[in-house]
C-alpha cells in the first residue's frame, strides 16, 4: 500500500483496496480495484472511536453503554498510548463521552 499526503487530502492506494480522505472536510471515500467496487473489508483500521469519558448522570434506559456517575475519564497518558499503537493511515478518531451535558444541579454541586 502507497499512502500520500498532498495538503489537506490524504490517500491510500494498493491494487483491491483505496480510499481518499480530506482533513478539511472530513469526506472519506473507499474503494476496491475501481470507484465502482466496495471492498467488504479493510485491511487496517481506518477510524479509531474511543470512548474517554464513562462518566454519565442521565441513566437513559436506551443507553447500550453502562455509564454511571461514577465513571472514569482517560488520562491524557492513556490516550497517547492506546494512539501510539495506531499507523498513520488512521483518518479519523471519535471520542466517545460519556456526559458532555451533565445538569446544571450537578455541576454547581463541585463548588
Amino acid at each position: 500500500m502507497i499512502y500520500k499526503k498532498i495538503g489537506n487530502i490524504r490517500t491510500c492506494k494498493s491494487d483491491d483496496y483505496n480510499w481518499i480522505f480530506s482533513t478539511d472536510t472530513g469526506k472519506f471515500l473507499r474503494y476496491g480495484k475501481t470507484p465502482e467496487d466496495d471492498p467488504v473489508l479493510a485491511p487496517m483500521p481506518e477510524i479509531l472511536d474511543i470512548e474517554i469519558s464513562t462518566i454519565c448522570h442521565q441513566c437513559c434506559t436506551f443507553c447500550y453503554k453502562s455509564n454511571t456517575s461514577i465513571g472514569k475519564n482517560m488520562t491524557l497518558d492513556e490516550f497517547k498510548d492506546i494512539f501510539s499503537k495506531f499507523d498513520s493511515n488512521l483518518t479519523q478518531i471519535a471520542f466517545g463521552v460519556g456526559d458532555i451535558n451533565k445538569p446544571i444541579y450537578l455541576r454547581r454541586k463541585r463548588m
